[in-house]
């Protein structure tokens, strides 16, 4: 096997990879950040308890207060919109707790107004979305599958009516069912969202009780993009950095440029997978330049073009081991906003 293809592999395989690594070398309570190599959509993931329950996890579902997820596009965006949906059998936590059999589960979708608070009739989706669809597709092996498909000639037979899912048990790491989300453009600013909910069957104990869920939407920038190009992270800033598992940094602006990007790296480290397909940077082989004087290292991010995602570039970044994770324990996001910086070349 050349090094190219064991390159190919790892670069298609990520997850996996990065499951098995921690497993061998953790013996608990390393956090991990999960992440797809998909590039259009921010993940925001919150730290839940180790115990049993947190077996059942998912990018965008969560427990408790239900979430709303809000992708933003330029106002001459003339696309879909999509979300890559992961659904776990293990602790985010720590990567080395997963579910020790095939997990069963449902999920069921809905469809509800932007605040959560109003089911939505037919009548209302056509409305709102004519003879457009919501779609929804499960992905194997990079390969999409219609799952579910939302219009107003099926919407009474199909919303509110759960679909039976299985994630199969793996004794070597932990699995995940991955699924598509795709809104057609006419729901961009429509007071419309697809809500997800994923529960377990009832055989699962231990787990049962657990219902994940959250809402779908999308909407026009409200922001400029006329003013060159920024960055900074994107996640609530009610809730505390010690209580995400991993983070959201966004680049956004108009034109071409480019510029660096410079991070903590004892405390966080960015997707390779994301930084290689957006800017062609492959930090396999490229070695991050250290910044003197601090911990920051930092890479240069060649061609940013607003012709590319809108004008806007979401990067994850997960926390490098436990000792990052007391350290940002420590701060608050005045403090943390700091451990990332982006900045665009002006000459």
């Amino acid at each position: 096997m050349t090094i190219e293809t064991i390159k190919k592999f790892v670069r298609k395989n990520w997850i996996t990879v990065w499951l098995v690594v921690a497993a061998i070398t953790l013996s608990g309570g390393m956090v991990l950040a999960k992440y797809a190599t998909e590039h259009n959509v921010v993940r925001r993931v919150i730290a839940t308890d180790g115990g049993a329950g947190s077996r059942f996890t998912s990018n965008y579902l969560f427990t408790g207060t239900e979430n709303r997820q809000i992708r933003t596009v330029a106002s001459t965006y003339t696309g879909e919109v999509t979300y890559d949906l992961f659904i776990y059998n293990y602790s985010m936590n720590n990567p080395t707790l997963w579910y020790k059999s095939d997990l069963d589960f449902s999920l069921t979708p809905t469809v509800v107004s932007l605040d959560g608070t109003t089911s939505l009739t037919s009548s209302d989706f056509e409305a709102l979305l004519g003879n457009d669809s919501i779609e929804v597709y499960s992905v194997e092996n990079e390969t999409e599958t219609s799952l579910l498909t939302i219009n107003k000639d099926n919407f009474d037979q199909v919303v509110g009516n759960a679909v039976s899912q299985t994630i199969t048990y793996s004794s070597v790491s932990g699995t995940y069912k991955r699924y598509k989300i795709v809104l057609p453009n006419s729901a961009i600013d429509k007071n419309i969202c697809l809500k997800l909910e994923a529960t377990p069957a009832r055989k699962h104990g231990d787990i049962s009780d657990l219902v994940l869920s959250s809402r779908f939407g999308a909407a026009f920038q409200t922001i400029s993009l006329s003013t060159g190009w920024t960055g900074s992270f994107n996640d609530s800033t009610s809730i505390a950095p010690s209580a995400y598992e991993g983070f959201n940094f966004s680049i956004t602006g108009s034109g071409d440029s480019s510029g660096e990007l410079s991070w903590r790296s004892d405390l966080i480290e960015p997707n390779p997978n994301q930084i290689e397909e957006f800017f062609g940077v492959d930090l396999s082989s490229t070695t991050p330049t250290p910044v003197p004087g601090t911990n920051m290292v930092k890479i240069t991010l060649p061609n940013l073009s607003s012709d590319d995602n809108s004008g806007r570039y979401d990067l994850q970044f997960y926390i490098k081991d436990a000792a990052a994770k007391t350290a940002i324990g420590n701060m608050d996001w005045d403090t943390f906003s700091e451990t990332c910086v982006f900045t665009e070349n002006t000459n």
